[in-house]
């Protein structure tokens, strides 16, 4: 399989409401155990969602 056919996934733009971000960070927080990078990139993608759906309102 050539891997550059292949899309890239930013779970950030499926993340449309406040209700959609807790539910996001809930579900990251019980599959990352100890792994704080995995955290890391998770509540960076919150915040990227944040902004902009923050953006798309105004």
């Amino acid at each position: 399989m050539d891997i550059s056919k292949l899309n890239v996934w930013d779970s950030s733009s499926h993340l449309k409401t406040d209700q959609d971000i807790a539910l996001y960070l809930e579900t990251c927080i019980e599959e990352a155990g100890d792994d704080s990078v995995f955290m890391t990139k998770a509540f960076d993608k919150a915040e990227h969602a944040r902004k902009t759906n923050a953006q798309a309102k105004a």
